[in-house]
């Protein structure tokens, strides 16, 4: 039987996957941008005393080619923090560096990792992806009749036809669930619930 999860332990889980996701997308980078000799090296992987000073070298060359103002990083390996660095500013006016303190928006990067979990459960046969939401919930979302047409395939392919965000008011379809792409996360919190 599924055991629900609470949202701090949603929100465990998913640090550990942002990471994990923010880490690779970074070491894409690096290996891209003409180290994979280097950045393939099992030493390098393997040994923080010289991955760490290359990341030190390599971050603000790619934060510069990137226009990005500023990042945190942190390196874990067996549950324990190796390293972490901040880099770069918090904001160009100030000029205020980004440090261990830094408090970052992650706005839609959650639902990378909210998808995640929603596969988990499809892997477990508790949800499945084509049949009706209203097939899990006590009362429909929405008192639109064409709810019962609404899937976690629709919510996760961002094509329920809700709108992005309603707002105060109550949440509408704008088009017919399943014919049109309409980013909406007032989808996936349908799908939350």
């Amino acid at each position: 039987m599924f055991n629900k999860i609470n949202r701090r332990q949603f929100l465990n889980h998913s640090s550990a996957a942002l990471l994990g996701l923010s880490t690779f997308t970074l070491f894409s980078l690096l290996a891209k941008k003409g180290n994979s000799q280097t950045f393939n090296n099992p030493n390098l992987v393997n040994t923080p005393d010289i991955l760490i000073p290359f990341l030190q070298e390599k971050i603000p060359q790619l934060m510069s080619q990137y226009l990005i103002p500023g990042l945190s990083i942190a390196l874990i390996n067996n549950s324990e923090i190796l390293w972490s660095e901040g880099f770069g500013v918090k904001n160009y006016q100030t000029k205020t560096p980004v440090n261990h303190e830094t408090i970052f928006a992650a706005a839609s990067l959650g639902k990378p990792l909210f998808a995640y979990l929603v596969m988990k459960l499809v892997e477990k046969d508790i949800l499945n992806l084509d049949f009706p939401l209203t097939n899990y919930t006590s009362k429909p979302y929405i008192s639109d009749p064409r709810i019962t047409q609404v899937t976690a395939r629709m919510i996760l392919n961002h094509t329920p036809g809700f709108p992005n965000w309603s707002g105060d008011k109550p949440v509408w379809f704008e088009t017919t669930p399943g014919t049109r792409f309409g980013y909406s996360s007032e989808g996936y919190l349908y799908l939350q619930k």
